[in-house]
């Protein structure tokens, strides 16, 4: 029975490990997305090279612009539930990527609850009340 078990116990961790690594590729993957959404469309939105452009590259810029921002702010939910489950977890991983989210479009407001839900869950009220009203504003 001992033998058994440990076969679970490492077929189980085998499993974990596994999905951990691919977790990382996709989180590093998300980071890549972020960061040639940020040097190529937004650097462009600046010096308005798009706005002659046809109406398929608006759209693609905005599809891509959502896929980052709701990755972002998932990364950011990961983190968050690993420092509820871990208390020592680095809880600065997911209010990085909040700051991402709301870097990339400040005019949606989820990022400022989930950092409200942050702050709360570190006792910080008078945050997590500002955030909240943030949310709510937006």
């Amino acid at each position: 029975m001992g033998l058994l078990n440990s076969r679970r116990t490492n077929a189980t961790t085998v499993y974990c490990v596994t999905f951990m690594v691919r977790l990382v590729n996709t989180i590093n993957f998300i980071n890549g997305l972020f960061f040639i959404y940020v040097f190529v469309f937004d650097l462009d939105k600046r010096s308005n090279k798009f706005d002659n452009r046809s109406e398929t590259v608006k759209k693609t810029r905005e599809w891509a612009e959502n896929c980052v921002h709701r990755s972002l702010i998932y990364i950011g939910d990961l983190n968050r539930y690993m420092f509820d489950l871990y208390p020592g977890w680095d809880i600065s991983v997911a209010y990085r990527y909040y700051m991402k989210a709301l870097y990339l479009k400040p005019d949606i407001g989820i990022p400022h609850n989930q950092l409200g839900t942050l702050s709360n869950s570190q006792n910080c009220t008078l945050d997590a009340a500002y955030r909240y009203l943030r949310w709510l504003v937006s």
